[in-house]
């Protein structure tokens, strides 16, 4: 009822790709709805051994240039950025369907 902020325009889903238009391995699928999505999780993900240390690494490089950017992620999507406060947008903010 509420809507993501992708439905105002300051949230996107990203992901990276190699040299060669790939994409890279990030330890679980896009919009993959389980544990090994979870940023929050990955130190658990990985000592139980469903991601490893590259997933991580790569998720790490994907996180600083967001950030760079001015975006943050969230703890449940490893590919989800917010750019601004949830609840601020949506407060402010015209929802685009």
């Amino acid at each position: 009822a509420r809507g993501s902020i992708h439905s105002y325009g300051m949230a996107v889903d990203v992901t990276l790709r190699d040299e060669k238009g790939r994409e890279l391995d990030m330890g679980s699928g896009f919009d993959e709805m389980s544990l090994r999505s979870h940023p929050a999780l990955e130190a658990d993900q990985l000592a139980a051994g469903h991601i490893a240390q590259r997933h991580i690494e790569a998720r790490d490089v994907l996180r600083a240039a967001m950030h760079c950017g001015g975006f943050h992620g969230i703890p449940t999507e490893w590919w989800h950025f917010n750019h601004g406060d949830a609840a601020r947008v949506r407060r402010e903010f015209m929802r685009v369907d």
